[in-house]
């Protein structure tokens, strides 16, 4: 039955009958709802090296508020392997 209409039309249709439900987004799509920036759950970043130059990202923040500060981030993830050495020193200091 579920595969008579796309997830958009079931979201539409559910949710106008009073049911909760929401579709399963991407990352990028889920990123580029409108309402995100409308209320501040969209947070700009950059990810230096990133492929075709865009180096400046939207990223979805926390699902919450707080009342002060709250959940942020203001640097880019760590690139594959890059605190490898790092990590296999810390697991050798704790054996």
């Amino acid at each position: 039955m579920l595969a008579t209409r796309d997830a958009a039309e079931w979201e539409q249709l559910l949710s106008a009958a009073g049911i909760p439900c929401g579709m399963v987004r991407e990352v990028g799509e889920a990123a580029s709802l409108p309402h995100l920036a409308e209320r501040g759950a969209r947070l700009p970043l950059t990810i230096p090296g990133l492929p075709e130059g865009r180096e400046n990202v939207a990223i979805v923040n926390a699902g919450f508020r707080m009342a002060q500060g709250g959940p942020c981030i203001d640097t880019a993830p760590p690139r594959l392997d890059e605190h490898h050495a790092e990590i296999l020193a810390w697991l050798d200091s704790e054996g």
